[in-house]
């Protein structure tokens, strides 16, 4: 099973800020050839790669329970995780934290999937012609 974080360019206006734009997000759950979409809100912020624990970073690593999670940076942190929550079945929540302080969640939305799959996690992003290119992962630390 793959798990895709598709991200798309900052182009939809903030809810609360007119000024700011923020970035849609959609997670793709593919098992076989059945491709789930589960569309999120757009996200404020910056996707760097190393806050992202599919770059193999330690910046924002998986909390217990955790399969997946992607990263944005403004003023603190937050994005998506995805936590198994039995054997058959994935949460996906919202989490945030601001700098220094306690993580926050948010269940989002749960999804049904074959007992104790693989999970294959990655992040896409989207230009506004739909384009999708991998995100560039740093090279490792020596």
């Amino acid at each position: 099973m793959s798990l895709t974080w598709a991200v798309s360019p900052a182009t939809v206006p903030h809810p609360k800020w007119p000024d700011t734009f923020v970035a849609p997000v959609e997670l793709e759950v593919t098992i076989g050839a059945v491709t789930r979409r589960v569309k999120l809100e757009p996200q404020q912020g910056s996707l760097f790669p190393h806050n992202q624990p599919v770059c193999r970073t330690t910046a924002y690593p998986l909390e217990p329970g955790e399969v997946a999670k992607i990263t944005f940076d403004e003023a603190g942190t937050g994005g998506y995780f995805v936590r198994r929550t039995q054997a058959d079945r994935l949460e996906i929540g919202r989490w945030s934290a601001s700098d220094g302080g306690a993580r926050g969640e948010q269940a989002v939305s749960t999804v049904e999937v074959p007992a104790h799959v693989k999970v294959h996690e990655a992040i896409v992003l989207v230009t506004t012609s739909g384009e999708r290119t991998a995100l560039e992962c740093p090279p490792p630390s020596p």
